[in-house]
């Protein structure tokens, strides 16, 4: 059932049950003055402002403020019903078509600052929708903090790119210096194995990284301290004497341009997430 244009019900009392389950309503719909509503099914009804066959990169915006007055009607109508659904979905609409109405009214009357901050809440707006369908979703949330694991795992990969080849080239050293006197095809060998182990333990514990930060606040502690000094070293940092007694200064473990960043920005985001996954819960499971 779809209703492609204002759809009027004023003054009309349902006696019986009235079946709008996934009504598809292009324009807010006028129940004012009527009553029995709670005899309404509205199970998967959208109420919205514009063609749902609109092009898909075209928002949905508009610049009529009755609009929102008619979501704002109809919210409070059925807030009486105790439909929280169907009232979130309400409120959805109603900020979203604020968008539009708000815009004009700040570009008309040329409120320059407050339209750069308007500007700033619509760009909000559609991030929250991204992320969790404006927290109605715990599966969006989900879904991306899965995949910001291995998309950090790469960042991180990345920026200590370096660090990974200067362990790899330690090890050889070290290859090389246990083999000394040996053939050439041992210290060949030698140089092989150790650099998959490196490389291998290197990779994983970059892994471990993306891992842990993907889980907020605990998730960071798990990375054990030495851990992180293999990460920006490349071994184990000591202090000793070289064979010929040259002094060995300890590693210091700092880590490189922009790994600091990467590591917020991604505790962050895993908080962010994490948030709008129990925000859907809560939403579902609210009893008002």
């Amino acid at each position: 059932m779809r209703f492609f244009s204002g759809a009027a019900f004023t003054k009309r009392s349902f006696e019986r049950i009235a079946d709008f389950s996934n009504a598809q309503f292009d324009f807010p719909p006028d129940f004012s003055e009527s009553e029995n509503l709670q005899r309404i099914d509205f199970t998967g009804a959208r109420v919205g402002f514009a063609s749902a066959d609109r092009p898909w990169w075209k928002p949905e915006w508009t610049t009529d403020s009755s609009v929102a007055l008619r979501l704002r009607a109809l919210r409070s109508q059925i807030e009486a019903t105790k439909n929280h659904d169907f009232e979130r979905d309400l409120y959805i609409e109603e900020r979203k078509a604020e968008r539009g109405i708000y815009f004009d009214r700040f570009l008309r009357e040329k409120r320059w600052g407050a339209l750069a901050g308007h500007s700033l809440w619509i760009a909000v707006m559609a991030l929250y929708w991204a992320l969790s369908d404006y927290g109605r979703s715990w599966l969006r949330p989900a879904a991306w903090l899965a995949v910001s694991i291995p998309a950090f795992d790469l960042v991180y990969a990345h920026l200590l790119a370096d660090r990974r080849e200067s362990a790899v080239a330690t090890a050889r050293e070290t290859v090389t210096k246990s083999l000394a006197g040996q053939d050439a095809l041992a210290v060949v060998r030698g140089w092989q194995t150790a650099e998959a182990h490196v490389r291998a333990d290197y990779d994983a514990v970059v892994g471990q990284l993306a891992v842990s930060n993907a889980v907020p606040f605990v998730g960071p502690l798990t990375i054990d301290a030495d851990a992180k000094k293999f990460l920006f070293c490349g071994v184990w940092p000591t202090k000793g004497e070289t064979a010929t007694g040259t002094l060995v200064e300890p590693c210091r473990p700092i880590p490189p341009p922009g790994f600091q960043l990467a590591t917020i920005s991604q505790n962050l985001l895993s908080i962010v997430l994490v948030f709008f996954i129990g925000l859907a819960l809560r939403n579902y499971f609210r009893v008002k």
